[in-house]
C-alpha cells in the first residue's frame, strides 16, 4: 500500500543491505532532492511506537534529514512510502533487490540530457547545482555533446570509452 508518512516517523532498518555510501554521490543526491523532491518512494515496514523502518531508500532518507538539518524541508515533511507487510526476511530480499540492479548513466546519455537542459534556458551553473555535481564535470559532458556524430554513437553503445572521448575532444582544439 502506498501512503505519506512524515519524515520523523522514517528510522533506518537493521536490515538494509547497503551498508557503506559515497559521500560525493549522497551531495548529489541531496541536491537532486531539494531541487526535484523525492522521485522514487521509500520502501518500509511497520515498527513499534508507531515508526516506520525504511527497508530500501535509506540515502534518500539520510539526504532529506540533511535537508530538514538546512531549514529546506520540515521535520515532519510527508514521505511517499510503499509499506510492505513482508517478513523480515522478505524484506532483505527487497533491500537488495533495490540496491542490487542499479545502473548509473553512461557518459554519453549524461551529455545529451545536460545539452538539452541548456538548450531549454538553464545554466551550466545551475544544471551543476540541481544535481550536486560541479560545473566542471556538466561542461566536460557538454563538451561530450559536440563530439562528431560516429564519434558519440561510438561512445554511447562502448564501442569506446569515456577516456577516449575525451582525447579526442582534445585533439579537437
Amino acid at each position: 500500500m502506498i501512503k505519506s508518512i512524515p519524515l520523523n516517523k522514517l528510522v533506518q532498518s537493521p536490515r538494509n543491505v547497503r551498508r557503506h555510501s559515497d559521500p560525493a554521490a549522497d551531495a548529489e543526491l541531496k541536491a537532486s532532492i531539494a531541487a526535484h523532491g523525492l522521485l522514487q518512494n521509500l520502501i518500509v515496514r511497520p515498527a513499534a511506537k508507531g515508526k516506520f523502518e525504511v527497508e530500501a531508500g535509506e540515502r534518500r532518507r539520510r539526504a532529506m534529514l540533511a535537508l530538514v538539518d538546512e531549514k529546506i524541508f520540515a521535520r515532519d515533511h510527508e514521505v511517499t512510502c510503499l509499506v510492505l507487510e513482508d517478513s523480515a526476511e522478505a524484506a532483505v530480499e527487497t533491500s537488495l533487490a533495490e540496491n542490487f540492479h542499479r545502473l548509473a548513466m553512461n557518459a554519453a546519455d549524461e551529455a545529451q540530457a545536460f545539452a538539452a537542459l541548456v538548450a531549454g534556458g538553464a545554466t551550466v551553473e545551475d544544471v551543476a547545482r540541481r544535481f550536486g555535481l560541479t560545473v566542471r564535470f556538466v561542461e566536460g559532458r557538454l563538451r561530450l555533446a559536440t563530439l562528431a556524430p560516429v564519434v558519440f554513437e561510438a561512445l554511447a553503445s562502448g564501442e569506446i570509452t569515456l577516456d577516449i572521448a575525451k582525447v579526442l575532444i582534445a585533439a579537437e582544439k
